[in-house]
Parts: structure tokens; C-alpha cells; sequence
């Protein structure tokens, strides 16, 4: 039964139509948000976190062909 779900749910996600870079930053954001205290800006193709100890990271999202 559990392999039936499996396969049914990694089958829809075959027909999903294809996302932007940036959807992907937008639903990585608040995964993040959940861990981490800071402040947490999408823009484009990357998400600038900026923590309270003055460290800054960019992460940025692009499809590969």
C-alpha cells in the first residue's frame, strides 16, 4: 500500500508543469524562516539571509539544462 502511494504521488509530480527559479526561492524562504532568526529577502533568483551576529549569505536558485 505505502509503494502505491509513493508511486502515485512521484507520478503527479512527473506532470507538475515546470516552476521559475524564483517560485523555488519563495517556497525555501519560510522552511528557512523556521530554523534561523534573521531577516530573510527574495529577490529574483536569490535569497539574501542577514543574521543577527552581522553575517550575510546569498543563495541563489537557477535551473540546470
Amino acid at each position: 500500500m505505502k509503494n502505491q502511494i509513493v508511486n502515485a504521488t512521484v507520478n503527479a509530480a512527473k506532470n507538475e508543469e515546470r516552476f521559475p527559479a524564483n517560485c523555488l526561492l519563495q517556497e525555501i524562504a519560510p522552511l528557512l524562516q523556521e530554523y534561523f532568526i534573521g531577516l530573510f529577502e527574495t529577490k529574483k533568483q536569490a535569497l539574501r539571509l542577514s543574521f543577527p551576529n552581522g553575517q550575510n549569505f546569498k543563495l541563489t536558485v537557477r535551473e540546470c539544462k
